[in-house]
């Protein structure tokens, strides 16, 4: 299972990665003018002052705030709204990016990508709905942005509502995912925060993680993906806290991942193609946790492939390979409770700091 899922990932990867540099190709070269021009991209906005209004799909080069005034539209295998400038925010205002003609063509709501080798900075996604896209936002070589109360809605089946690619220190925040490919997607990306989240209904996980380290996932809620709902790969020294999975193939699944913390998760009811574990370890050394339920799982609470982990799951903490040998739990639950509410209020510092 996993080398099937490793294969599926590095297909998936060189697709993401190619489809972005692609995409950014085909904006520069479009003859489209940067939003700054509000003849030909939109209006100064005199109710919020210096924000400017999108009245089409175009490309940002200048830092500031833009507003979207009706919904838009791309067009075959091109970014709607591509950002090529640090310090940027792009509020929706409940308005809609869609693929043309309402097709699930090869199309993208929102491309943050720097038009050199330096990375973009603070640039924030907000107030938006993307409908029938084959990516919702991609963050390429972003660092310190927020995408906060997007929704996504059917995405294609080979598509990913949000994608970060070489992204650090990002913050997705209270975003709501339906449908489609895969909800979030991380490909070396690290220090990273994902708090209130929501995914359902896709055929990939809902929140992947491929070779990204010290990232932390709060709160999230992953539904009715036909394969892992939460899954790490090759991903080391995360965190997660909180977060449900529930009706997956499999809830939450770790494949040659280590030193992670796993903290009150609750996997239950993973029943999807069949079903399997609440939480699946493989080839994943000296990962810890407390406080995690794991019920009505075709499966069983656990499966450990991996040396030195002590993870509690339903009062029991298991250690062995596979997860046989137990040790009852001592920690303190409220140390963990504590640690929780600590790394809340920090994300959500962090989410309200880096707005322009």
């Amino acid at each position: 299972m996993s080398n099937d899922n490793h294969q599926g990932t590095v297909d998936r990867r060189s697709y993401l990665a190619g489809s972005a540099v692609a995409l950014s190709a085909l904006s520069m070269g479009s003859g489209i003018a940067a939003a700054g021009d509000g003849k030909k991209n939109g209006n100064r906005d005199t109710a919020d002052g210096s924000r400017t209004e999108l009245t089409e799909c175009t490309t940002i080069t200048e830092s500031g705030s833009y507003v979207l005034a009706d919904d838009l539209e791309t067009a075959p295998e091109t970014a709607c709204i591509t950002v090529r400038a640090s310090d940027v925010l792009i509020d929706g205002r409940g308005h809609s990016i869609t693929g043309p003609n309402g097709q699930g063509v090869e199309g993208v709501g929102v491309l943050v990508q720097p038009p050199g080798e330096e990375s973009i900075s603070n640039v924030t996604v907000t107030n938006l709905t993307l409908e029938r896209l084959r990516n919702g936002v991609v963050f390429d070589d972003v660092t310190d942005g927020v995408i906060e109360a997007v929704t996504s809605e059917m995405t294609t089946i080979a598509g990913t509502s949000f994608v970060l690619i070489d992204a650090d220190r990002n913050a997705l925040v209270d975003n709501d995912l339906e449908r489609g490919g895969s909800g979030i997607y991380l490909i070396d990306a690290n220090e990273n925060v994902l708090v209130g989240n929501s995914t359902s209904n896709t055929f990939f996980p809902g929140l992947d993680l491929l070779e990204s380290n010290g990232n932390v996932l709060i709160g999230n809620d992953v539904t009715g993906a036909d394969g892992v709902g939460i899954l790490l790969q090759r991903s080391d020294g995360n965190r997660l806290l909180q977060n449900t999975a529930t009706l997956n193939a499999i809830g939450i699944s770790l494949v040659g991942s280590n030193d992670n913390r796993l903290d009150l998760n609750a996997a239950n009811e993973n029943v999807a193609v069949g079903g399997g574990p609440g939480f699946h370890l493989s080839e994943s050394d000296r990962n810890s946790g407390r406080g995690n339920t794991a019920e009505e799982n075709p499966f069983g609470p656990i499966s450990i492939g991996g040396a030195g982990n002590a993870i509690e799951v339903n009062g029991t903490v298991y250690t062995g390979d596979p997860a046989t040998e137990t040790v009852e739990a001592e920690a303190d639950d409220d140390t963990v409770e504590e640690d929780l509410t600590e790394a809340k209020n920090e994300v959500l510092a962090f989410a309200d700091a880096n707005r322009p």
